[in-house]
C-alpha cells in the first residue's frame, strides 16, 4: 500500500508539472502575439480588469519586476516570467522522476519558493495592477497543488525510510 501511496503523489506531481508548463506556454504564446500583433485579443483578456494581457506585459511581467530592475531590461535575464515558468515546472517534472529523500528534499525548496513567488506575485497583482489575471492565478493554484504533494512525498520518504531502517535493525 505504501508504494501505491508514493506512485499517485509522483502522478499528481507530473501531472500538475505538465500543467504548469502548458498554463506557462499558453501566457508565453499570449505575449508574443500581443507584443506582435496589438490587435490582438487573448482568450484570457475579459475585460478592463480581467486581464491576462495587462499582467504579461506589465513591468512585473518580465523578470518578476525584479531581474529587469537589477541588471537592466535586455539583459539576457529580462524574460517573460512564462519562460522561467516553463523552466521551473520541467524541473519540477523531472526532479519527481527519483524518489530519493535528498532530490525530494529539493523539490520541496524549489516548491516553496515557487509558492513565495506566487504570493509575491499574487500580491503585484492584486495592489498594484488591480487586476485579476486567470492564468496568473491558475499557475499560483498549481504551485500551490505541488508544495502539497512536495511536502506529501518528502514526508513519505521519510517514513519508508525509518520503517526500512527498522527492519533492518
Amino acid at each position: 500500500m505504501p508504494i501505491n501511496k508514493l506512485k499517485l503523489q509522483n502522478f499528481t506531481i507530473k501531472l500538475f508539472s505538465v500543467l504548469g508548463f502548458l498554463v506557462s506556454l499558453y501566457s508565453y504564446y499570449v505575449e508574443m502575439k500581443v507584443e506582435h500583433d496589438k490587435n490582438y485579443i487573448a482568450l484570457c483578456d475579459i475585460s478592463e480588469h480581467i486581464s491576462c494581457s495587462k499582467a504579461f506585459n506589465s513591468h512585473y511581467g518580465r523578470g518578476f519586476g525584479i531581474l529587469n530592475d537589477i541588471f537592466g531590461e535586455g539583459s539576457i535575464l529580462d524574460q517573460p516570467n512564462s519562460l522561467y515558468g516553463m523552466f521551473a515546472y520541467f524541473g519540477m517534472f523531472l526532479l519527481a522522476l527519483t524518489d530519493r529523500i535528498k532530490m525530494s528534499r529539493v523539490f520541496l525548496n524549489v516548491t516553496v519558493m515557487c509558492n513565495v513567488m506566487s504570493v509575491y506575485l499574487g500580491y503585484i497583482l492584486i495592489f498594484i495592477l488591480k487586476d485579476f489575471c486567470v492564468i496568473c492565478v491558475s499557475t499560483y493554484v498549481i504551485n500551490f497543488v505541488l508544495v502539497v504533494a512536495a511536502y506529501k512525498k518528502y514526508h513519505h520518504l521519510i517514513s519508508l525510510s525509518h520503517e526500512h531502517d527498522r527492519k533492518n535493525q
